[in-house]
């Protein structure tokens, strides 16, 4: 989905629920995308990612730093219920998109079921560094 007009900053609400195919939306300023479109008035499935350039393929569920060979698997994602890491085994930090730290964990299962929809960013850190992914 392309929403690129030339300034962003304009758009007061979008609703793209419930399209799991849809992994990526095409818009002008990515980092103000993320901050902003949130709330209410902003409601994306957590695999939808923004981007300035949707061509150039990136995976939603798999993330990594190849350079330290730092990458893990996050299943199933979205989901509402528990979610499964595998390839890394350390300290897990989940944050909403604000930033707030909602849960920590040292296993490879998160408990997702207390938390409201929405999108949340996970923090694996093992001892060769930390990796993110949403």
């Amino acid at each position: 989905m392309n929403l690129k007009n030339g300034n962003n900053t304009n758009m007061g609400g979008m609703s793209a629920y419930d399209n799991p195919n849809l992994t990526c939306i095409e818009v002008d300023d990515t980092s103000y995308s993320n901050a902003n479109w949130v709330g209410n008035n902003f409601d994306f499935d957590s695999q939808t990612s923004f981007s300035e350039d949707c061509n150039n393929p990136c995976s939603s569920s798999t993330t990594g730093m190849p350079e330290y060979g730092l990458s893990f698997n996050l299943y199933p994602n979205p989901t509402t219920s528990i979610v499964t890491v595998d390839g890394i085994k350390g300290t897990f930090e989940l944050f909403n998109i604000l930033g707030k730290l909602m849960q920590t964990s040292k296993t490879n299962t998160i408990d997702l079921t207390q938390l409201a929809r929405g999108i949340y960013l996970l923090k694996a850190t093992d001892e060769q560094g930390s990796v993110y992914s949403r």
